[in-house]
């Protein structure tokens, strides 16, 4: 996504449900040249499309750790995820930790439940029973044309309904809270994912970070992509200069 290779800290980035490193485009044009950012290209969307989209999250997790882990270069760097993304960051960040490999200095979770709680299964079974209305407060606003073209809505919704299954069958593992900085973003009028539910993630690290919120909806990012992305590499810095300042 960027090439910085002589920037201070790195993020790696996980998107949305049904969405690619695309995600992350307007991130690399606001962040500071001090920051280097690497969009995860996870298969079944984006330029890897023509592949399946995978199911299993502890499997898929294990996978982008062992990427990660290979990738690493010696900075900080921070993993964020946002929507189902916040799910797999935070798993990834488990299969890190439990490893031995190089942990990240920061974890972000942004509009997602905190998989612990029944909230989970609450914000995703709208889905199920109301689909295209509950879609919207998901993906935001679909045009109607969208549902006409059925060869483009099964392309546009299958890598949405796999990463919905994902999340429907991950397994909280009640193990010792992670002890890695965490910072908390929501929308405030986001219907998916209340503040009160990413709240919740405070519960399974021992260093969470206030809750930030933003104006709007699940898909808040869309309208405050600058905010989210200098507020996020802010954390980032802060956490990996209290890092340098202790080795």
């Amino acid at each position: 996504m960027t090439e910085r290779p002589d920037a201070r800290a790195r993020i790696y980035g996980l998107s949305p449900a049904g969405s690619g490193p695309e995600f992350y485009a307007r991130w690399a044009e606001h962040l500071p040249a001090t920051i280097d950012l690497t969009a995860i290209q996870l298969p079944g969307r984006g330029t890897a499309a023509g592949q399946p989209c995978p199911t299993d999250p502890h499997q898929l997790c294990q996978q982008i750790a062992d990427l990660i882990a290979d990738d690493h270069d010696g900075r900080p760097y921070a993993i964020f995820g946002h929507s189902v993304g916040a799910l797999l960051a935070y798993e990834t960040t488990r299969c890190l930790t439990q490893a031995s490999a190089t942990p990240p200095d920061l974890l972000g979770v942004s509009a997602f439940p905190a998989p612990h709680r029944p909230d989970l299964l609450e914000a995703i079974a709208p889905l199920l029973i109301n689909a295209r209305s509950a879609a919207a407060d998901f993906l935001g606003p679909i045009p109607d044309e969208v549902f006409a073209n059925i060869p483009f809505l099964v392309a546009a919704y299958t890598p949405v309904l796999a990463d919905l299954l994902l999340a429907l069958q991950y397994h909280h593992h009640h193990d010792r809270p992670l002890e890695i900085p965490t910072a908390l973003y929501a929308g405030d009028a986001d219907k998916v994912a209340p503040a009160r539910t990413v709240s919740a993630w405070s519960d399974l690290t021992t260093r969470p970070k206030p809750l930030h919120t933003f104006r709007g909806g699940h898909t808040y990012p869309s309208e405050h992509a600058r905010g989210l992305a200098n507020r996020f590499a802010s954390d980032l810095l802060t956490v990996s200069a209290s890092v340098a300042c202790r080795r």
